[in-house]
């Protein structure tokens, strides 16, 4: 990547005086340019939550109605429901066959 060439080579960076660069969430940054691991860390209880909103829709719960299952005080609560119920929607519209297959294994 462009910044990882930086990184690795001397680079003049006297165009870059008096700027200021801001990182927020750097906690899982990543550097190299093809990390060969998933920056993914478990949650319990979001996955739980992912779960039940899951279950609601399989049972036709209105979007709108999903309000009982995401009524958590997790501060990514709304966030988690919204991305189910979008995904959940995008994955109606697939077709068998052509977007996806089952495979026996």
């Amino acid at each position: 990547s462009f910044y990882a060439s930086i990184a690795r080579g001397s680079r003049d960076f006297d165009g870059y005086r008096e700027r200021v660069l801001i990182l927020d969430e750097v906690d899982a940054l990543v550097i190299d340019e093809e990390p060969n691991e998933a920056f993914v860390y478990p949650n319990e209880d979001l996955s739980h939550m992912a779960t039940s909103v899951a279950e609601a829709l399989a049972r036709g719960t209105p979007v709108n109605e999903l309000g009982s299952v995401c009524g958590s005080g997790h501060p990514a609560a709304r966030r988690v429901c919204s991305e189910v119920a979008k995904e959940w929607q995008r994955g109606k519209q697939f077709q068998d066959g052509e977007d996806f297959v089952y495979s026996k294994e």
